[in-house]
């Protein structure tokens, strides 16, 4: 993901996070990720990760949970809310073909990726595809942000409460 495009997803996640779930305090960063949790008992931690596709101006949100404040890196793909790790892609909670939804702030820029992956198959010619230009790109950030934070709210909350009775973890109230 480009620089500019990065740092705006970045801003407006934290800022739609905080105003949709305030319960969820910044943990880690990188360059391409930011990590936030919510230490809802001593014995379960539940964590909301956004990530930021290195080539692509697209990202995903990961969902997760553990028994202390370490992200579970190690439990990628298991989602079964009875295991004492978990960690997925947000979107394989409405979507269960192998490619999960992602974000993309660069539509045009992908149909090109994958015209040339058939032109490829078929022995045609490819082109390079351009990046768009920012002032198209960036605007695109914030609704995008928004739906993905929607989706949180529809299909992550309901996962972290299953994990929680599943835990034996009394859901906090708000």
């Amino acid at each position: 993901m480009r620089g500019p495009v990065r740092k705006e997803l970045m801003k407006c996640f934290e800022r739609e996070l905080q105003i949709r779930c305030p319960q969820f305090k910044f943990s880690d960063s990188d360059r391409d990720a930011r990590i936030w949790l919510w230490n809802t008992s001593p014995k379960l931690v539940f964590f909301v990760m956004v990530q930021a596709f290195e080539r692509a101006d697209q990202f995903v949100v990961e969902v997760a949970w553990s028994g202390n404040e370490e992200f579970p890196w190690g439990a990628f793909g298991q989602l079964e809310v009875e295991q004492p790790e978990g960690r997925g892609r947000l979107g394989r909670l409405w979507e269960s073909g192998p490619d999960t939804p992602v974000w993309d702030a660069a539509p045009e820029k992908t149909a090109v990726d994958v015209q040339n992956l058939e032109a490829l198959r078929e022995g045609r010619k490819t082109t390079i595809p351009e990046d768009p230009p920012l002032a198209q790109t960036l605007p695109r950030i914030q609704p995008l942000v928004a739906d993905a934070v929607g989706k949180l709210m529809q299909y992550g909350m309901p996962l972290f409460h299953r994990v929680a009775e599943a835990h034996g973890v009394e859901w906090p109230r708000a």
